[in-house]
């Protein structure tokens, strides 16, 4: 997956990240706070939009990347419709951010 970020990073307009992870096949792929970890190793190039309902764990990854000059915005992820409601409208200004 780090292959795939870095190889991704100079592209990609916003970076969307939950803290609990699923990958097909894997037991343990991880966490979100590990990539946000990761992801805050490396040159600021793009929003991130932390989407979970892991309200420790969420701050925790806003806090990991904000203190390297990462953009972060919440969408929490919480009721049946919040990717309509708060997660695309993250999305929208994250977008409007890199085009201004």
């Amino acid at each position: 997956m780090r292959q795939l970020i870095e190889m991704q990073m100079k592209s990609t307009f916003v970076i969307s990240l939950d803290h609990d992870l699923h990958v097909p096949g894997v037991d343990d792929p991880g966490d979100g706070l590990k990539v946000a970890q990761f992801i805050a190793s490396k040159q600021s190039s793009c929003p991130v939009i932390i989407h979970t309902s892991n309200a420790v764990k969420s701050r925790e990854m806003q806090g990991t990347l904000e203190a390297e000059n990462w953009s972060v915005r919440l969408a929490g992820a919480i009721g049946e419709y919040w990717i309509e409601k708060d997660w695309i409208m993250e999305v929208a200004k994250a977008y409007e951010q890199q085009t201004t």
